[in-house]
């Protein structure tokens, strides 16, 4: 597995998904790609849901909503299984 910088203070050698720096303590200093993955997933729907019931009208609202927060929820889930086997 190849290393990399913490992203708090720097710091090389960091493994991915290594829980705490051993320079600074930050937390999550090098996440894998699982990680990563999952929150741009959970961000992306998050900004959908914002974005239909801001921008949205007539009867589709609740279905572009309920689509967003799946994958909101989706990203989450994929986070939470890789934190839990510790996979990336």
């Amino acid at each position: 597995m190849a290393s990399g910088k913490c992203r708090h203070c720097g710091f090389e050698g960091i493994d991915p998904g290594q829980n705490v720096c051993p320079k600074c303590g930050g937390a999550d200093p090098n996440p894998g790609i699982i990680k990563k993955c999952a929150a741009v997933g959970t961000t992306i729907g998050f900004a959908l849901a914002v974005i239909a019931i801001l921008f949205g009208g007539g009867p589709r609202v609740p279905l572009v909503v309920a689509g967003a927060v799946a994958g909101a929820v989706a990203g989450a889930a994929v986070g939470l299984i890789a934190r839990l086997f510790r996979i990336g």
